[in-house]
């Protein structure tokens, strides 16, 4: 069994989905008290806000890698990043290591390709929505569908001042919801969850419709560590 390696704090809240999902399905694999071999370096998400607000992805990016190292030093097998948006900067961890890094978009691609999709939504933080790590991995034949700039935003206040702050409020569901319903307007067969937070507000309603990142993403690294 490979030991994973996982970048995690990117918020906290996500790393601790991830690890209870690989451990979970590791059990279904393998049974008995099995559970998953893992180096794991929670960061303090606070400490990225203020590059995050101000653009500032080479500050970012000289701290996502100087982690990498250090679980790649630490003895990890491979690693990836519990986090969607941190993939904007994807190409420049991967290259940064002497590890295999497993891409978050690698496992949705699969999934669409072997689900015949042709056209998919995707939801998830600005950064996530605005940058082309997914499509990038997609098959040519795939239209990605993202939302409007409004819908954007409302998104990325659903994620950031209600999920991440432990509050729901009345409309948030709903808000949700409406962005959902017009990426299917506009085409979308499924939508790609590309947030954690996100997950249960889009599985209290139709967990087919959505292809969920964090899901097809841990239970990737678990296969490849028993590779």
């Amino acid at each position: 069994m490979k030991t994973i390696g996982i970048l995690g704090g990117l918020g906290w809240e996500s790393t601790s989905s991830y690890y209870k999902i690989m451990n979970l399905y590791i059990r279904e694999k393998l049974g008995n008290l099995h559970s998953i071999d893992a180096i794991i370096y929670s960061m303090n998400f606070e400490s990225l806000q203020a590059p995050l607000k101000e653009g500032d992805w080479d500050t970012i990016t000289k701290a996502l890698i100087e982690k990498s190292k250090q679980i790649e030093q630490a003895g990890a097998g491979f690693l990836l990043i519990a986090s969607n948006a941190a993939h904007k900067v994807a190409s420049e961890i991967k290259d940064s290591l002497n590890i295999p890094f497993l891409h978050i978009a690698t496992p949705i691609a699969k999934a669409i390709e072997k689900d015949q999709v042709t056209k998919v939504g995707i939801i998830g933080t600005s950064v996530t929505m605005n940058n082309t790590f997914y499509k990038d991995k997609l098959n040519n034949q795939v239209e990605l569908i993202t939302p409007d700039k409004e819908e954007q935003n409302i998104i990325q206040n659903i994620i950031f001042k209600d999920l991440l702050q432990d509050k729901l409020e009345e409309t948030t569901k709903k808000d949700f919801l409406s962005v959902v319903s017009h990426l299917q307007k506009k085409g979308a067969q499924k939508i790609i969850l590309g947030c954690t937070e996100l997950t249960d507000l889009a599985f209290l309603e139709s967990p087919s419709l959505f292809y969920d990142s964090t899901v097809l993403y841990a239970k990737a690294a678990v296969d490849y560590s028993l590779q």
